[in-house]
Protein backbone atom coordinates (compact mmCIF):
# COMPACT_ATOMS: atom_id res chain seq x y z
CA UNK A 1 0.00 0.00 0.00
CA UNK A 2 1.36 3.10 -0.74
CA UNK A 3 2.03 5.61 1.86
CA UNK A 4 1.60 9.09 2.46
CA UNK A 5 0.25 11.77 4.90
CA UNK A 6 -2.81 13.22 2.60
CA UNK A 7 -5.13 12.22 5.03
CA UNK A 8 -3.67 14.01 8.28
CA UNK A 9 -2.47 17.01 6.36
CA UNK A 10 -5.68 17.67 4.96
CA UNK A 11 -7.50 17.50 8.02
CA UNK A 12 -5.20 19.42 9.76
CA UNK A 13 -5.72 21.87 7.47
CA UNK A 14 -9.66 21.43 6.96
CA UNK A 15 -10.07 20.98 4.06
CA UNK A 16 -12.63 18.37 2.46
CA UNK A 17 -11.82 16.13 -0.04
CA UNK A 18 -13.64 18.15 -2.85
CA UNK A 19 -11.61 21.53 -1.63
CA UNK A 20 -8.27 19.85 -1.52
CA UNK A 21 -9.31 18.48 -5.28
CA UNK A 22 -10.26 21.45 -6.19
CA UNK A 23 -7.15 23.35 -5.17
CA UNK A 24 -4.78 20.80 -6.58
CA UNK A 25 -6.81 20.58 -10.39
CA UNK A 26 -8.04 17.16 -9.69
CA UNK A 27 -11.31 15.03 -9.14
CA UNK A 28 -12.42 13.74 -5.80
CA UNK A 29 -12.01 10.67 -6.89
CA UNK A 30 -8.76 10.71 -7.49
CA UNK A 31 -7.66 12.33 -4.11
CA UNK A 32 -9.70 9.65 -2.45
CA UNK A 33 -7.24 6.65 -4.64
CA UNK A 34 -4.19 9.02 -3.33
CA UNK A 35 -5.34 9.04 0.76
CA UNK A 36 -6.05 5.42 0.27
CA UNK A 37 -3.01 4.38 -0.51
CA UNK A 38 -4.28 2.17 -3.38
CA UNK A 39 -2.31 3.62 -6.37
CA UNK A 40 1.36 5.34 -6.92
CA UNK A 41 0.44 9.28 -7.56
CA UNK A 42 2.36 10.48 -10.55
CA UNK A 43 4.90 12.97 -9.34
CA UNK A 44 3.22 16.20 -11.10
CA UNK A 45 0.24 15.55 -9.48
CA UNK A 46 1.85 14.77 -5.72
CA UNK A 47 4.03 18.05 -6.49
CA UNK A 48 0.14 20.62 -6.78
CA UNK A 49 -1.16 18.15 -4.49
CA UNK A 50 1.73 19.35 -1.47
CA UNK A 51 1.52 23.10 -3.05
CA UNK A 52 -2.50 22.66 -2.15
CA UNK A 53 -1.65 21.50 1.21
CA UNK A 54 1.38 24.06 1.96
CA UNK A 55 3.83 21.63 2.41
CA UNK A 56 6.75 20.14 0.80
CA UNK A 57 6.58 17.60 -1.14
CA UNK A 58 8.05 15.00 1.15
CA UNK A 59 6.40 15.84 4.04
CA UNK A 60 3.43 15.01 2.24
CA UNK A 61 5.23 11.98 0.47
CA UNK A 62 7.88 10.93 3.03
CA UNK A 63 9.37 7.98 1.40
CA UNK A 64 10.83 10.27 -1.36
CA UNK A 65 12.89 11.92 1.49
CA UNK A 66 15.17 8.82 0.91
CA UNK A 67 14.36 7.40 -2.19
CA UNK A 68 17.27 9.19 -3.93
CA UNK A 69 19.61 8.41 -1.46
CA UNK A 70 22.17 5.48 -3.01
CA UNK A 71 21.81 2.55 -2.03
CA UNK A 72 21.73 -1.17 -3.53
CA UNK A 73 18.51 -1.11 -5.53
CA UNK A 74 17.95 0.99 -8.93
CA UNK A 75 15.66 3.88 -8.75
CA UNK A 76 13.20 1.91 -11.59
CA UNK A 77 13.48 -1.25 -8.86
CA UNK A 78 12.23 0.71 -6.26
CA UNK A 79 8.48 -0.84 -5.00
CA UNK A 80 6.03 1.89 -6.46
CA UNK A 81 3.59 1.18 -3.62
CA UNK A 82 6.33 1.57 -0.86
CA UNK A 83 7.34 4.52 -3.01
CA UNK A 84 4.17 6.31 -3.14
CA UNK A 85 4.84 8.69 -6.16
CA UNK A 86 5.11 7.21 -9.42
CA UNK A 87 8.36 8.84 -11.08
CA UNK A 88 7.48 8.27 -14.15
CA UNK A 89 5.64 11.43 -15.56
CA UNK A 90 3.90 9.52 -18.37
CA UNK A 91 0.55 8.48 -18.67
CA UNK A 92 0.46 4.70 -19.42
CA UNK A 93 -2.34 3.06 -21.52
CA UNK A 94 -2.42 -0.72 -21.95
CA UNK A 95 -4.40 -1.70 -25.00
CA UNK A 96 -5.84 -5.72 -25.51
CA UNK A 97 -6.71 -7.10 -28.64
CA UNK A 98 -8.65 -9.65 -28.39
CA UNK A 99 -9.11 -12.89 -30.88
CA UNK A 100 -12.68 -11.99 -31.68
CA UNK A 101 -12.07 -8.32 -32.12
CA UNK A 102 -12.58 -7.03 -28.85
CA UNK A 103 -10.64 -3.78 -27.65
CA UNK A 104 -9.68 -3.00 -24.02
CA UNK A 105 -7.95 -0.14 -22.54
CA UNK A 106 -6.87 0.69 -19.50
CA UNK A 107 -4.50 3.70 -17.66
CA UNK A 108 -1.72 2.04 -16.06
CA UNK A 109 1.18 2.97 -13.75
CA UNK A 110 4.72 2.43 -15.14
CA UNK A 111 5.44 0.37 -12.02
CA UNK A 112 2.35 -1.93 -12.99
CA UNK A 113 3.03 -1.44 -17.16
CA UNK A 114 7.03 -2.98 -16.45
CA UNK A 115 5.06 -5.82 -14.02
CA UNK A 116 2.63 -6.99 -17.42
CA UNK A 117 4.98 -6.75 -20.23
CA UNK A 118 7.11 -8.87 -18.18
CA UNK A 119 4.43 -11.66 -17.52
CA UNK A 120 3.34 -11.43 -21.53
CA UNK A 121 6.50 -11.49 -22.67
CA UNK A 122 7.55 -15.01 -20.74
CA UNK A 123 5.25 -16.10 -18.24
CA UNK A 124 2.94 -19.56 -17.23
CA UNK A 125 0.57 -17.15 -15.87
CA UNK A 126 -2.97 -17.65 -17.55
CA UNK A 127 -4.43 -14.12 -16.59
CA UNK A 128 -2.59 -10.48 -16.20
CA UNK A 129 -4.07 -9.08 -12.72
CA UNK A 130 -3.79 -5.60 -12.11
CA UNK A 131 -5.40 -2.01 -10.81
CA UNK A 132 -5.81 0.42 -13.32
CA UNK A 133 -7.21 3.94 -12.59
CA UNK A 134 -10.08 2.93 -11.11
CA UNK A 135 -10.58 -0.78 -11.91
CA UNK A 136 -9.05 -4.08 -11.04
CA UNK A 137 -8.66 -6.11 -14.21
CA UNK A 138 -8.18 -9.44 -14.93
CA UNK A 139 -6.95 -10.16 -18.71
CA UNK A 140 -6.95 -13.75 -20.09
CA UNK A 141 -3.40 -14.26 -21.58
CA UNK A 142 -4.45 -17.45 -23.95
CA UNK A 143 -7.45 -15.13 -25.36
CA UNK A 144 -4.86 -11.75 -26.50
CA UNK A 145 -4.38 -11.65 -30.11
CA UNK A 146 -2.36 -8.54 -29.48
CA UNK A 147 -1.40 -6.30 -26.16
CA UNK A 148 0.26 -3.13 -26.40
CA UNK A 149 2.16 -0.29 -24.06
CA UNK A 150 1.55 3.35 -25.06
CA UNK A 151 2.18 6.65 -23.21
CA UNK A 152 0.69 10.04 -23.34
CA UNK A 153 -2.56 8.47 -25.47
CA UNK A 154 -5.78 8.57 -24.60
CA UNK A 155 -8.15 5.43 -23.35
CA UNK A 156 -9.91 3.11 -25.92
CA UNK A 157 -12.26 3.47 -23.69
CA UNK A 158 -13.49 5.19 -19.99
CA UNK A 159 -14.37 2.41 -17.41
CA UNK A 160 -15.34 5.27 -14.84
CA UNK A 161 -18.44 5.38 -16.97
CA UNK A 162 -18.90 1.70 -15.58
CA UNK A 163 -18.56 2.44 -12.20
CA UNK A 164 -21.22 4.18 -10.98
CA UNK A 165 -22.44 0.43 -9.02
CA UNK A 166 -20.91 -2.31 -7.34
CA UNK A 167 -20.75 -5.07 -10.08
CA UNK A 168 -18.63 -7.64 -11.35
CA UNK A 169 -18.28 -7.51 -15.37
CA UNK A 170 -17.59 -10.85 -16.99
CA UNK A 171 -16.65 -10.78 -20.61
CA UNK A 172 -17.20 -14.33 -22.18
CA UNK A 173 -15.24 -15.90 -24.88
CA UNK A 174 -18.58 -16.92 -25.83
CA UNK A 175 -20.32 -13.52 -25.90
CA UNK A 176 -19.66 -9.85 -26.97
CA UNK A 177 -21.88 -9.12 -24.45
CA UNK A 178 -20.55 -8.65 -20.67
CA UNK A 179 -22.08 -10.65 -17.86
CA UNK A 180 -22.79 -7.90 -14.87
CA UNK A 181 -23.54 -9.10 -11.15
CA UNK A 182 -24.38 -6.52 -8.49
CA UNK A 183 -22.00 -7.53 -5.33
CA UNK A 184 -21.47 -6.34 -1.87
CA UNK A 185 -18.15 -4.18 -1.79
CA UNK A 186 -15.47 -5.63 -0.06
CA UNK A 187 -14.91 -4.71 3.76
CA UNK A 188 -11.77 -6.29 5.41
CA UNK A 189 -8.20 -6.23 3.79
CA UNK A 190 -7.66 -10.31 2.62
CA UNK A 191 -4.99 -10.67 4.38
CA UNK A 192 -7.16 -9.86 8.09
CA UNK A 193 -10.13 -12.11 6.64
CA UNK A 194 -9.67 -15.48 7.72
CA UNK A 195 -13.38 -16.89 6.00
CA UNK A 196 -12.95 -14.51 3.09
CA UNK A 197 -16.59 -13.18 3.17
CA UNK A 198 -15.45 -9.77 3.78
CA UNK A 199 -12.99 -9.79 1.16
CA UNK A 200 -14.57 -11.73 -1.71
CA UNK A 201 -13.53 -9.41 -4.48
CA UNK A 202 -9.68 -9.61 -3.50
CA UNK A 203 -10.24 -13.27 -3.46
CA UNK A 204 -11.35 -13.56 -6.97
CA UNK A 205 -8.55 -11.41 -8.36
CA UNK A 206 -6.11 -13.44 -6.33
CA UNK A 207 -7.49 -17.13 -7.47
CA UNK A 208 -7.35 -15.61 -10.71
CA UNK A 209 -3.64 -14.27 -10.41
CA UNK A 210 -2.70 -17.91 -8.92
CA UNK A 211 -4.01 -20.01 -12.37
CA UNK A 212 -1.52 -21.59 -15.07
CA UNK A 213 -1.78 -20.95 -18.24
CA UNK A 214 -2.85 -25.05 -19.34
CA UNK A 215 -5.18 -24.92 -16.55
CA UNK A 216 -9.16 -24.41 -16.87
CA UNK A 217 -9.83 -23.98 -12.87
CA UNK A 218 -13.02 -22.82 -12.01
CA UNK A 219 -13.81 -18.87 -9.50
CA UNK A 220 -16.55 -18.18 -7.83
CA UNK A 221 -18.24 -15.23 -5.93
CA UNK A 222 -21.72 -14.16 -4.19
CA UNK A 223 -23.59 -11.38 -5.71
CA UNK A 224 -25.53 -9.22 -4.10
CA UNK A 225 -28.44 -11.45 -2.65
CA UNK A 226 -25.65 -14.24 -1.73
CA UNK A 227 -26.70 -16.54 -4.52
CA UNK A 228 -23.14 -17.85 -6.23
CA UNK A 229 -21.79 -17.09 -9.25
CA UNK A 230 -19.33 -19.87 -10.48
CA UNK A 231 -17.18 -19.35 -14.06
CA UNK A 232 -14.81 -21.43 -15.62
CA UNK A 233 -11.74 -19.31 -16.41
CA UNK A 234 -11.14 -20.58 -19.70
CA UNK A 235 -14.27 -19.50 -20.83
CA UNK A 236 -12.90 -15.51 -19.12
CA UNK A 237 -11.50 -13.17 -21.79
CA UNK A 238 -11.24 -10.35 -19.07
CA UNK A 239 -12.75 -9.85 -15.00
CA UNK A 240 -13.13 -6.17 -13.94
CA UNK A 241 -14.66 -4.59 -10.93
CA UNK A 242 -14.82 -1.04 -9.23
CA UNK A 243 -11.78 -0.22 -7.82
CA UNK A 244 -13.29 0.97 -4.50
CA UNK A 245 -15.38 -2.26 -4.27
CA UNK A 246 -12.49 -4.54 -4.15
CA UNK A 247 -10.30 -2.05 -2.05
CA UNK A 248 -11.53 -1.08 1.82
CA UNK A 249 -9.51 1.84 2.43
CA UNK A 250 -10.73 3.23 -0.63
CA UNK A 251 -14.20 2.27 0.21
CA UNK A 252 -14.36 4.05 3.38
CA UNK A 253 -12.76 7.28 1.46
CA UNK A 254 -15.32 7.57 -1.12
CA UNK A 255 -17.88 7.08 2.03
CA UNK A 256 -15.92 9.87 4.01
CA UNK A 257 -16.18 12.29 0.92
CA UNK A 258 -20.31 11.65 0.85
CA UNK A 259 -20.25 12.64 4.30
CA UNK A 260 -18.08 15.44 4.24
CA UNK A 261 -20.26 16.49 1.24
CA UNK A 262 -23.43 15.95 2.78
CA UNK A 263 -22.01 18.13 6.32
CA UNK A 264 -20.92 20.93 3.77
CA UNK A 265 -24.58 20.90 2.15
CA UNK A 266 -26.31 20.97 5.32
CA UNK A 267 -24.02 23.27 6.71
CA UNK A 268 -24.63 26.07 3.69
CA UNK A 269 -28.23 25.34 4.21
CA UNK A 270 -28.15 26.29 7.72
CA UNK A 271 -26.27 29.32 7.05
CA UNK A 272 -29.02 30.73 4.19
CA UNK A 273 -31.64 30.24 6.55
CA UNK A 274 -30.47 32.54 9.06
CA UNK A 275 -32.31 35.88 9.05
CA UNK A 276 -30.71 38.86 7.78
CA UNK A 277 -29.79 41.45 10.57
Amino acid sequence: MARNRIFALRKAGKLTQRELAERAGTSQQQIQRVEAGVVAVRLDLAGRIADALNVKLHDAFPALRTSTKPSGRKKEQLDAPELAVDLDPRIWTVRFFTFDGREFGFEVSSYDMQRLESIVSSSNKKFLVFNSRDRSVAVNRTKLAACQFLFDSPLVRHPESESDSCAVHLHLASSLKPLSFDVEPDTKPAEQDEEGFASQLQHLFIDLDGIDEDDDEVVQFDDVDGERVYARSGELVLVEAPLECCEPSLFEKAMEGDAEEGETVKRSSSESEKPEP
